[in-house]
């Protein structure tokens, strides 16, 4: 009797539990931050709209700003546009916190210049109210590959180098968060398609809730075998 109790309690107190957790742990946050530009002048920031060869008009998106851009060697202008999200849920493995490249050149430039830029991405834990904070940092390098008169049909091309991601794990507010699979494309200058460069982050349950759900199946179980036993 005492152990069908026991079954009964655990089952109500757990279910409770979960629910609470659940609601504290909807997801976690995330944002890009330009850290550091190699092989570029005049490296600013900008919130607004910005313009491609052939007149071109890209416009961030509010959760895309502000960007970072600056002029290479060859005197190409590259845009490095941040990103950030919100509320992806734990357990899922997401390719996000990505930074899309784009590359306005004059149609006149020859352009072989090397450059590559850090970013730093920002997790936030919201579970417990929050503040349990997590970064990470990614570089990619980029080789120009621009003759005369090309960029102006957008076919000059940008080879781009594997991105490397570091640390490979970090653990924010209990939770494990691991970071795999870098990814960094190659794209056309003054074109409206962008490069992309960007990893995935795969979110691990925390430990206590997968002990909680366990004690939670076996009470839910005894409170099943209790009812059971009632009705016969």
């Amino acid at each position: 009797m005492i152990l069908r109790r026991f079954f009964t309690l655990t089952a109500l107190v757990v279910a409770a539990s979960l629910s609470l957790s659940d609601r504290a742990n909807a997801g976690y946050d995330f944002s890009t931050t330009i850290a550091s530009v190699v092989g570029g002048t005049s490296v600013s920031t900008g919130t607004g709209a910005f313009t491609l060869g052939g007149g071109t008009v890209i416009t961030p998106a509010s959760s895309q700003v502000p960007y970072t851009f600056f002029v290479d060697a060859g005197g190409s202008t590259v845009y490095l546009v941040n990103s950030s999200g919100a509320n992806v849920p734990y357990g899922v493995n997401t390719a996000v916190a990505n930074v899309n490249v784009y590359v306005a050149s004059p149609t006149t430039s020859t352009d072989h210049s090397t450059w590559s830029f850090t970013d730093t991405i920002t997790i936030t834990n919201p579970a417990g109210g929050g503040g349990s904070v997590g970064t990470f940092q990614e570089t990619a390098q980029y080789t120009m590959n621009v003759s005369p008169g090309s960029p102006a049909s957008g076919t000059a091309q940008v080879t781009s180098a594997a991105a490397y991601v570091g640390p490979t794990a970090i653990s924010i507010g209990g939770t494990p968060f691991s970071l795999n699979t870098p990814l960094s494309t190659q794209f056309n200058v003054n074109n409206a398609t962008n490069g992309t460069v960007g990893t995935n982050i795969t979110s691990v349950p925390e430990p206590a809730s997968v002990v909680m759900l366990g004690a939670g199946l076996v009470g839910v179980v005894g409170l099943g075998l209790r009812r059971k036993k009632k009705q016969q």
